[in-house]
């Protein structure tokens, strides 16, 4: 089993080592969201691309069994 990252930090002797502190920043990048309005998004809404009809595609859908 993996050491956690509290037991990482008392290995070291440090609280707040450099280590444990590149270990948090490779695991948790940190994501952009920036500012957004409702207006701006409207073309991407989760809600509109809801109702949007079902495409069709027939070389992915499984029609019958195979025996």
């Amino acid at each position: 089993m993996l050491p956690t990252k509290r037991e990482l930090g008392k290995r070291s002797g440090r609280a707040g080592s450099s280590r444990t502190d590149n270990v948090d920043a490779e695991t948790n990048p940190q994501v952009d969201t920036g500012a957004s309005s409702l207006s701006d998004d409207r073309g991407n809404s989760p809600v509109e691309a809801a109702n949007e009809p079902a495409r069709e595609s027939g070389s992915l859908q499984m029609v019958g069994y195979f025996y």
